[in-house]
């Protein structure tokens, strides 16, 4: 899942001791070190926080003034109508 391991960066964060011990186990059960089990722990939330449920898109899509908002913006996006400042 590393989409970027192309462009990787180091990064120094600090955190409680007792956050440290866990996220220790954790990455010692799936077989990572710290620094690969955070790396895709935040990958992971990055990609569910990316997308809505189905369920969530119906209720956006239940909204009809969103909804006609949002197919007019397609049409204008598709046609090159529009300008992204």
């Amino acid at each position: 899942m590393n989409t970027f391991a192309h462009m990787t960066h180091t990064v120094s964060i600090r955190m409680d001791k007792s956050l440290y011990q866990s996220l220790s186990k954790v990455a010692k059960a799936n077989k990572r070190s710290i620094s690969n089990y955070i790396e895709y722990a935040m990958e992971r939330f990055l990609l569910e926080e990316s997308f809505v449920s189905d369920e969530e898109m119906t209720e956006i899509l239940s909204h009809k003034e969103f909804a006609s908002n949002a197919k007019a913006a397609r049409k204008q996006i598709k046609s090159k109508d529009v300008r992204f400042v």
